[in-house]
C-alpha cells in the first residue's frame, strides 16, 4: 500500500481521538449525570437542595455505578467527535503545509480553527439550541 499524506499516520489519529474521549469522558461523567438530574427535575419539585446534595444522593442511593451510568453512548459519541476533528484538523494542516497555500502559521491556525471548530456554531449541529454560539 502507497502512503499518502492523507493515509499515513491514521490509524494513530483515530487512537488519539478515542483515547482523549475515554479519559474526558471518565472524568466528567459523574457532573453530566449530576447535571442531567437536576435539569429533569420538574418544577416545584425539590429532589436535590444543590449540586454537593445530587452527588451525594445518587451515590448514596444508587453507589458509585450511578454517577457513571451512560458511559459507554457518552464515549461513542465524543469519540467519534473527536475522530471527525482530529483527522480534518490534520489534514487541513497537513494540505496547506504541504502545497503552501498559506505564508504564515497565525492565518494557517486560524483557517484550521474555523474548519474544524464551525460544527459548534451551526444551529444544524447544535440541535437548533445555539449551544456555543459567539455571543
Amino acid at each position: 500500500m502507497k502512503h499518502t499524506s492523507l493515509n499515513e499516520g491514521l490509524p494513530l489519529r483515530f487512537a488519539a481521538g478515542i483515547s482523549t474521549a475515554v479519559a474526558a469522558v471518565c472524568i466528567a461523567q459523574p457532573t453530566e449525570v449530576v447535571k442531567i438530574r437536576m435539569q429533569a427535575a420538574k418544577a416545584g419539585t425539590v429532589r436535590y437542595t444543590g449540586t454537593l446534595s445530587a452527588y451525594y444522593k445518587i451515590a448514596v442511593t444508587e453507589g458509585t455505578k450511578g454517577l457513571w451510568s451512560g458511559l459507554g453512548p457518552n464515549i461513542t459519541r465524543l469519540s467519534i467527535c473527536n475522530i471527525g476533528e482530529v483527522v480534518t484538523y490534520d489534514t487541513v494542516k497537513n494540505s496547506h503545509y504541504t502545497k503552501r497555500l498559506d505564508g504564515g502559521r497565525v492565518s494557517v491556525s486560524l483557517h484550521q480553527c474555523c474548519v474544524c471548530r464551525c460544527r459548534h456554531y451551526h444551529p444544524h449541529f447544535t440541535g437548533g439550541r445555539g449551544e456555543n454560539q459567539i455571543r
